[in-house]
């Protein structure tokens, strides 16, 4: 089966005549396919995206993640490719209904009143209806299509080899690491094709935001969640698919701007947990312009550490202190220390300072990233995982402000919201990490002279052991003498 759907992809891989991506390497072992790469060909770009879409959901979401990689694509594909989406055709509702009655044990109206057998919505991986339980709410089932699973695995292995051997055809594989690329993808899709962690991942966020009323996310119903299978409240909102419906129903354009700027500000940088696919689709507008989630397939993380150095680079960034940029990409180990900081520096600010002395209002954070990107490069920086799917969601909130609010910018509001929400959480948490330090090294300090204290008593102890022992020898001899003294008498 693998062999056969090897040879259907190489078959369409040539019906595309996709051949002249292989000079994106720029290799001397496929120098034929260099002279035929042209990286600002837009029809290149579109047979590419065409091949990838025409390949089906493992390729579709490769292509979603080659979107963020700047560092290997020019302008041209990166657009092509942001256009897939995962919209397919539906499967036949008796599919959904055998997936579901298998996974509980149960015949489909006895979990639900009334379930919609056409589909909401339908990706690669998994569809969605509209139902209401027996107990009356109104929710979304969503169900991994059959075989899914399979044909991952089958494209994934396939994918590995050929990611692999591109890989070590060239200095450029060598250090963009595409084949990171598609292991990053199967971490990916293995947590997509189990709708437990999604469930789980609802959960968290969920619980990450209880206190906040700019953010809704939909409860999960636990008794109806497996691996194939999972059941959430039903939110009611306008997608961010329909701007127009959102205009014409008078909603403030600036207020769901800035929600949408700060949700996204507080996952990352305060929560360390954030949804990873915020597209327009996956966003609903509810009453009083709250922002609703919907689809949490993807989500990333940020370690304490990397939010902490992404803080404090941004803060270099804002008062254009390119040196201190440097020094935080050497000690976040990003740069390899045999390149030296000030040539870095010098690197950050050939491109930053060009974007930077805009107005405010024109500097666009994707952008920033992008260039940075392009910097790394040149350093031979290795592209965290998680800064690129930041990237993409930085992306498409900057998309979705200018098309709601233009006259608002990402990084006027981001430098607003971080320092009046954020600035002031990592310092506080900051300051009791150091108490924390503070209170380890005492507990460690007085743990110590205990231990030296205890040391000197134990050595006191032997001495007085010792000099207790003569001490009854010496007791026992006079004791001897004075009856021998006696006796003699």
């Amino acid at each position: 089966m693998a062999l056969l759907r090897f040879l259907y992809l190489g078959l369409l891989f040539t019906r595309y005549n996709c051949f002249f991506i292989l000079g994106l390497l720029n290799s001397k072992w496929l120098f034929f396919f260099n002279v035929l790469y042209n990286k600002n060909s837009q029809r290149q770009a579109v047979r590419f995206a065409a091949f990838l879409s025409a390949a089906g959901p493992v390729f579709i979401k490769l292509a979603q993640a080659m979107s963020t990689r700047v560092d290997l694509f020019s302008g041209v594909y990166i657009e092509e490719l942001k256009k897939l989406r995962d919209k397919v055709s539906p499967i036949p509702f008796k599919h959904i209904v055998r997936v579901v009655e298998a996974d509980f044990g149960m015949r489909i109206d006895e979990i639900f009143a009334e379930i919609e057998p056409t589909a909401l919505a339908s990706a690669s991986v998994a569809q969605v209806h509209k139902a209401k339980l027996r107990s009356g709410e109104d929710v979304i089932l969503k169900v991994i299509k059959p075989k899914t699973a399979k044909l991952f695995k089958q494209d994934i292995s396939l994918l590995k080899l050929i990611f692999g051997l591109l890989q070590s055809m060239s200095k450029r594989g060598q250090t963009s690491k595409p084949l990171k690329l598609i292991t990053h993808l199967e971490d990916v899709m293995k947590l997509e094709l189990d709708l437990r962690f999604e469930a789980a991942a609802m959960d968290e966020l969920r619980e990450n935001f209880l206190e906040e009323s700019m953010i809704y996310i939909p409860k999960v119903y636990w008794n109806y969640v497996s691996s194939s299978c999972l059941v959430e409240e039903f939110i009611n909102g306008v997608s961010l698919n329909n701007i127009d419906t959102i205009k014409q129903n008078n909603y403030d354009l600036d207020k769901i701007t800035k929600n949408l700027a700060t949700v996204f500000f507080l996952q990352v940088l305060r929560d360390g947990y954030f949804h990873g696919d915020m597209h327009s689709g996956n966003i609903f507008i509810m009453s009083n312009e709250v922002i609703g989630f919907v689809d949490f397939g993807i989500m990333g993380r940020v370690s304490p550490s990397l939010r902490k150095y992404l803080f404090d680079v941004f803060l270099a960034f804002v008062n254009k202190n390119y040196k201190k940029a440097a020094e935080i990409h050497f000690k976040a180990g990003w740069v390899s220390s045999k390149y030296n900081v000030d040539d870095f520096a010098l690197a950050c600010r050939s491109i930053m300072a060009k974007l930077l002395d805009k107005p405010q209002k024109d500097i666009k954070i994707g952008e920033l990233l992008r260039q940075l990107f392009i910097i790394a490069g040149n350093f031979e920086m290795e592209i965290q995982e998680d800064l690129l799917l930041l990237q993409k969601n930085l992306m498409y909130l900057e998309n979705l402000g200018r098309v709601l609010s233009p006259e608002q910018n990402l990084w006027v509001l981001s430098n607003e919201i971080i320092s009046k929400n954020i600035d002031k959480n990592l310092a506080f948490k900051e300051a009791i990490a150091d108490k924390y330090h503070k209170f380890i090294a005492d507990v460690i300090q007085i743990k110590n002279s205990f231990s030296e204290k205890n040391k000197i008593l134990t050595e006191q102890n032997n001495i007085l052991a010792n000099n207790s022992k003569w001490l009854k020898i010496l007791v026992i001899l006079a004791i001897v003498m004075i009856g021998l003294l006696i006796f003699r008498t």
